[in-house]
């Protein structure tokens, strides 16, 4: 017989499995894990914050920064080209006329303020090396440029928004422009009425901060204009460009020569006559020396005279005289900065005016006279401004500089070689351009 198996009692039987059990389980273990992932998701968001918050920190304050920095470069803009505007009027016009614009300025609700002694400097643009040549002292009356720094100081420094947050509590914006001015006449030989050029004349360009002329060197910017017509005859050769006036021509005899345009000017040149200022009353004339042979070269009407192989040696400074006349192979001489003013004839046919420094910015000649004449053999430094004054040139000597006349006559075998680095001179309308 089969033995019956006899089931176990009732209260040592297994429980039976419950179904919900399992299922209970994984729910419980999918709250915990959502609970975790919440958990986490939050730790993760609040660095995402205080991330996000210092990014937009970041671009609120480099923002504004960038907002001053335009501002700023606008504001120096403004001020280095009013400044250079007014330079032919001296280095405190300069300052003040900077000054005066950027104040016009505002970045943000602060008005641009600068220092007019350090944050304006006076100087020289040299075109040809892209360089700025600061001047000071007595040479700043020869700028022809001028830079201008532009600063937002306040307690320290542009206070920023946010970025203390990350400990930086200011900022020092800054800006930098450099103006220069130049003439708008159409070149550095100007006869108002006529140019008229004989005989192996010739014109170049040079810059005298670049050193000493070399015909190696020289530039083509030698032009020559007039409100009339130009007429070259023999071997002239002008290097640069002959303008003559509205409806005029170039006439060329011989086997003269032109680098240059010679179109014709669309409108006449309006020159302003000589501006004497205060120079009849205040000048340096009590501080003429006896010449070299002991006269006085005084007469009693104001003008200046030398004779017979005397010399006289002019100290820096302004002078005022009816006239000037030099005869007998004598030699007027200046020694450093010095301005003439001549309200008569201005005759040095006789003998020589000679710049030792050998620089043009040292020597300014205003006439207002008939007639100024030069000749000779010694090379003449300098700048001439009369356009109401007939100026001829004669002999073999060079000149270097500038020079504005009525009726423009050139005898001979004179070169004319322009110094490009002459600032703004009486008579010159200024033309301020942004160069850096």
């Amino acid at each position: 017989m089969n033995a019956l198996v006899e089931p176990l009692p009732e209260a040592e039987q297994a429980p039976p499995a419950a179904a919900g059990d399992s299922a209970g389980r994984r729910s419980s273990h999918r709250r915990r894990t959502h609970r975790d992932r919440r958990g986490a998701v939050v730790v993760l968001t609040a660095f995402l914050m205080v991330a996000l918050l210092g990014l937009v920190a970041l671009v609120v304050d480099l923002g504004y920064l960038m907002l001053a920095q335009t501002q700023l470069q606008e504001a120096a803009d403004s001020a280095a080209l009013a400044g250079s505007a007014v330079l032919a009027q001296g280095p405190a016009a300069a300052r003040a006329e900077a000054q005066r614009f950027a104040s016009l300025n505002m970045v943000g609700k602060t008005p641009v303020t600068i220092d007019p002694i350090h944050d304006v400097v006076l100087g020289h643009w040299d075109s040809v090396a892209h360089t700025f040549v600061p001047l000071s002292g007595a040479d700043e009356s020869l700028a022809d440029s001028i830079q201008v720094t532009c600063r937002l100081e306040q307690s320290g420094g542009n206070p920023l928004f946010f970025s203390s947050l990350w400990g930086t509590q200011t900022a020092h914006p800054a800006a930098v422009s450099l103006a220069q001015s130049q003439c708008t006449q159409c070149g550095p030989f100007i006869g108002v009425n006529e140019v008229l050029m004989l005989g192996d004349a010739r014109t170049d360009s040079y810059s005298s901060w670049a050193g000493p002329y070399s015909a190696a060197t020289a530039g083509a910017q030698g032009s020559i204009c007039s409100n009339g017509p130009i007429g070259l005859v023999g071997n002239v050769a002008v290097r640069g460009d002959a303008h003559p006036g509205p409806g005029q021509a170039v006439s060329k005899v011989g086997h003269a020569s032109i680098t240059g345009s010679t179109a014709p000017r669309t409108s006449a040149m309006q020159l302003p006559p000589v501006n004497f200022g205060t120079a009849a009353m205040l000048n340096d004339n009590q501080n003429i020396p006896m010449t070299l042979l002991g006269k006085n070269p005084l007469d009693g009407q104001g003008g200046l005279t030398l004779k017979a192989h005397d010399t006289l040696t002019l100290p820096p400074g302004t002078y005022y005289f009816s006239s000037v006349k030099l005869i007998g192979s004598s030699s007027l001489e200046t020694s450093g900065p010095t301005t003439i003013y001549c309200t008569g004839s201005f005759d040095c046919g006789g003998g020589s005016l000679v710049n030792a420094t050998q620089l043009p910015r040292n020597l300014q000649v205003y006439c207002t006279g008939p007639l100024c004449t030069l000749s000779g053999n010694s090379d003449f430094y300098g700048t001439i401004y009369g356009p109401s004054t007939r100026l001829v040139i004669l002999g073999t000597a060079d000149f270097y500089g500038t020079l504005v006349s009525s009726d423009l006559v050139v005898i001979g075998n004179p070169r004319l070689h322009a110094d490009q680095s002459l600032g703004p001179l009486q008579g010159c309308v200024p033309f301020p351009r942004i160069v850096n």
